[in-house]
């Protein structure tokens, strides 16, 4: 009998082992996945700044109006970029540049922009918002105020009010 004795425990300290050794494969396989979902959320949040950051930029240098900007994102196509630049980036193919449907595809982004006067003269607040259609917590907002030209003003360069006073203190225009 105490053979069989022997050969019960064992077998239940193997079952007891294999459960634990199972517990703790799933418990490590939850904590890769939980690991891999924040990468990529951190991912998509460092995408969702990029464009905000992208629309703003473009707004300073008056490359586009906040109205132009607000809406979806189309995917960034840059065959048609390199058409756009022609001889400049040197000599091509054709069949390097695709033409496509001139219909640009949606990237799933969304911007939204808000415009507010500001307390400082000449001054704007945007306030500029990138969505993800597919996961709202990829999000990112960014505020920043910009002196934004009269449509069809072409002011490159020049001096105004702001910049002569940034340069009086010692700044840069």
């Amino acid at each position: 009998m105490s053979v069989m004795r022997a050969r019960a425990a064992l077998l239940l300290e193997v079952l007891v082992s294999l459960a634990i050794l199972v517990s703790v494969s799933m418990a490590i396989g939850a904590v890769l996945r939980d690991s891999t979902d924040r990468l990529l959320d951190v991912g998509r949040v460092g995408v969702a700044r990029d464009l905000a950051r992208s629309a703003i930029a473009q707004i300073e240098a008056g490359v586009a109006t906040p109205e132009a900007l607000n809406g979806p994102v189309p995917v960034w196509d840059s065959s048609r970029a390199l058409a756009e630049l022609g001889d400049e980036v040197g000599p091509r193919s054709s069949d390097e540049i695709d033409p496509g449907s001139g219909v640009p595809e949606p990237s799933g982004w969304t911007l939204e922009i808000e415009t507010q006067p500001s307390a400082f003269e000449g001054l704007t607040l945007v306030s500029v918002t990138a969505i993800h259609a597919d996961d709202p917590r990829a999000r990112a907002t960014l505020h920043q105020l910009v002196r934004l030209a009269p449509v069809g003003e072409e002011g490159v360069g020049d001096l105004d009010e702001i910049s002569r006073e940034a340069q009086r203190r010692g700044g840069r225009p």
